[in-house]
Parts: structure tokens; sequence; C-alpha cells
């Protein structure tokens, strides 16, 4: 397995976007030991933070804030903060978003960006778009379209694909003609809202177990129950998680052990610290937590990576030894030694900034046959 991790380039005054990858060919590591196995995806030229990333077509699609990119056919172009990268060359999507991307999700063939944009550009053909803040790049046709034949009339921040199903959140009050309230799903062509949605806030965040569907953010309230900022919808009511001061950023699982990242001190008034895991219905820190906020969690290799603006552990280890500064993992294969799991350094990783977004790699074909050219050989 790789994975691939995106955010703002470190430097003082630097404000671009990075992609890092790992582990390669060329060097050596592994994801669970990953020491001088990371490197960076070189010559990319993004001009602002990524957002948001997601694995098909054999290639990454990157979305964030940037508007320009390098490594084009024809030199460094505007690229409207969406592109793909199969590993040699970046590749434009039509002529890109006219705002930024916050949410990328691969869902029926399509790849499906959420965001603060209205519009999609297209290369050819019908020039603009008003899709609102969700829009379908296919790739086979290369253009964009409207997602489920309704424009989201408002802010995307989050989608979750899950079978035939889509699910949207973030700031908006409808798609198309059906109110929706920052929440919604998309199933056999049909949109509507998911437990009448949430009032107070913005979803930043959805993830789905068993048949459950999990969202975070900074709402204060679920369809007609004061719930705030995480909840569960068990396909009938809203439950709520615990009481959470602050925002929820980002929900994950490994196994049956959920993790919830964001701003936050406490959940249900035991200190937490911007991460925590709950496993049969109990609350557990991470070790302290973290010294800031985190933005993304992804399981890869039944590790749990974490990205943020941390740059250590909330509570000093004795040790002096502990996350990494913007990244770490949480591995859950030692529960059962003395210590039980902790969080685990990345070293060697230049060029790290604060990291928005962690994706895992599953290749369609083994890339030790592909070309290199045009496919994920290269990384």
């Amino acid at each position: 397995p790789l994975a691939l991790y995106g955010g703002v380039e470190a430097g003082a005054g630097s404000s671009g976007g990075f992609l890092g990858f790992g582990p390669t060919s060329a060097l050596a590591g592994t994801v669970d030991q990953p020491s001088a196995s990371l490197q960076t995806a070189e010559d990319l030229g993004l001009t602002a933070a990524v957002q948001a990333l997601v694995w098909a077509n054999e290639r990454v699609y990157v979305g964030g804030n940037f508007l320009r990119a390098g490594n084009l056919q024809g030199g460094v172009q505007g690229v409207g903060h969406v592109v793909s990268w199969d590993g040699v060359r970046v590749h434009r999507l039509g002529l890109g978003l006219d705002g930024g991307v916050n949410t990328l999700v691969y869902w029926q063939g399509l790849v499906v960006a959420g965001g603060t944009f209205s519009t999609a550009l297209q290369r050819a053909g019908n020039p603009r778009l008003g899709t609102g803040g969700l829009a379908a790049w296919n790739e086979t046709a290369q253009q964009w379209s409207m997602v489920g034949g309704a424009r989201v009339n408002g802010v995307v921040m989050a989608c979750l694909a899950v079978g035939r199903r889509l699910y949207v959140g973030g700031l908006f009050d409808s798609v198309g003609a059906v109110s929706t309230n920052g929440l919604a799903v998309l199933e056999d062509g049909v949109w509507s809202s998911v437990g009448g949605g949430v009032l107070g806030g913005t979803v930043y965040s959805i993830f789905e177990q068993h048949g459950h569907l999990y969202i975070g953010g900074t709402f204060s309230r679920v369809g007609s129950v004061p719930i705030g900022r995480l909840a569960r919808w068990d396909g009938r009511q809203w439950l709520s998680l615990g009481e959470l001061e602050g925002e929820v950023r980002a929900i994950s699982a490994v196994g049956e052990y959920i993790f919830v990242g964001g701003s936050f001190k406490t959940i249900d008034g035991k200190p937490m610290n911007n991460v925590a895991v709950l496993y049969s219905g109990q609350w557990s820190s991470l070790n302290g937590g973290l010294n800031g906020p985190v933005h993304a969690l992804q399981d890869v290799a039944s590790c749990m990576h974490i990205g943020g603006v941390f740059s250590g552990p909330a509570v000093p280890t004795q040790s002096g030894t502990g996350p990494g500064r913007y990244i770490t993992r949480w591995c859950l294969d030692s529960l059962d030694s003395q210590d039980g799991p902790v969080f685990a350094d990345f070293q060697g990783f230049p060029g790290l900034g604060p990291v928005r977004a962690i994706v895992p790699v599953v290749h369609d074909v083994d890339p030790s046959f592909a070309p290199v050219s045009g496919t994920c050989a290269a990384i």
C-alpha cells in the first residue's frame, strides 16, 4: 500500500500546495515504518494549499485553493482549483472550477468535487456550467456535469460515497428544490434530506459504519434535536455521541475504533485535546492528544494516519518522543502491549507543512507492469 498527503508547503511565508507520498520502490520503508520512505511530488507548482485528495483511474485528483500549477504540457498554467497527477505530469480537469475545492470523492465512475465554487468551467461546449457547490468530472468524456441533475445552493465541505448513495454536507439550504439544511443524500437519481439536516452551523465531516451515519462540524442542532458538533443517524433518529465544545473536522475508523479529530479540548468533560477514539460506547484520549487542530484522519494499513496543524503531543512524554510535526499515526496492532498503542513519528518528510488531506492508494493493476508515462508507475 501507498498513501498520499496533501496540505501546505513548509517554510516561512510559504503558502504553496504540498503533495507527499510513500513508500516507493526507490526508497526503503513501509507504510507501517515509513521512516525515510516518504518523498515530495516535485514541480507540481501549486500556488496555494491542497485541501482534498482522492485516488481513482490510476491517478490522484488534487483539490484546494490553488489557481495555477506547473508540470503541465506548456508549463505553468491556470487550472482552477483542481488537477490530477499521474506520477509524471499534471493534468487539467477542463478549465477547473471558479472557487476552492474542500472535498473529493470517487462515486459511480465520477470524480465528485465539493467546495465554495458555483460554476464548472468546460473546455468545449457549454463553457460555464452553474453547478453550485457540487460538480462531477467524467475522466472518459473529459467534461463536468451537475450531480443528480440539481444545483447545490451553497458551500459543500464533505462528501461520502456508500454504494449507490452519495452523502453531501456543508452549509447549504437546498439541493435543487429540495430543502436539505446542510446534509443531503443522492440515491437512484433522487435527492433528499437526511434526518431534517442540521441547524446553527456547518457539517465538516461525514462517515458511515454498520449502516449508521456519523457527522461532525459546528452545528448546534440535528433535525429537531439539540445535539451539537457530533451526532449519529441510525436511519430513524439522531443520537448524541457526547458533549463536545469546539468543532469536529474529521471522522474515520480502524476496525471498530472510531476516531474523531478537530479543534476541541474535552468530550463529556474528559480531556481529549483535538483527537479522540470511541470504542464500545466509551471515549478515550489518545495519549493526551495533540497540541493543535486535526484536519485529516485516514485508515492506512490498520493504522490511523492523522494530519493537521499540531507540532507535538498536548501532554509532553517522559521519553521526549511522540507525534511528528503536522502528521502522525496511531497503530492498533500494539493494543495488547503493556503500554498500548502510542503516537509514532514520521521522519524525513521534507517540505511538509500543515496536512489537510490523506488518501490511501489501491492500484487497479500491478504498477510494475504499467508503462511509466501516464500511470502511477512513477510513484
